[in-house]
């Protein structure tokens, strides 16, 4: 089985539009939004195609209105909608206890 294991997307769809595509199982292990212009599509990629996924420090902070200590210049783009700050907020903080599929 290949697994493709990524994290640190930040809401980067051309980062995320380069990843290799011949794997079985893909694996997010956080930090899906925040920094990046397309948060939005980046969780729907990772919604519709990841078999595992973990909430990161970055989906925390957006997910539960904390501050996510970036630049100004990023916080714009770190915001969320209601939406989207409920799918991030519901993601494990871990992988332990996860079943494999």
């Amino acid at each position: 089985m290949r697994v493709l294991i990524v994290s640190d997307l930040h809401a980067n769809l051309e980062a995320v539009s380069a990843l290799p595509s011949a794997y079985d199982q893909l694996w997010v292990l956080g930090d899906l939004v925040n920094y990046g212009p397309d948060p939005a599509t980046v969780i729907r990629f990772v919604r519709d195609r990841a078999a595992i996924v973990v909430r990161g420090n970055h989906d925390h902070s957006i997910g539960f209105d904390e501050d996510p200590q970036c630049s100004q210049r990023f916080r714009a783009m770190a915001e969320a909608d209601p939406g989207r700050k409920a799918a991030i907020r519901h993601l494990p903080s871990s992988a332990v206890g996860m079943e494999q599929p």
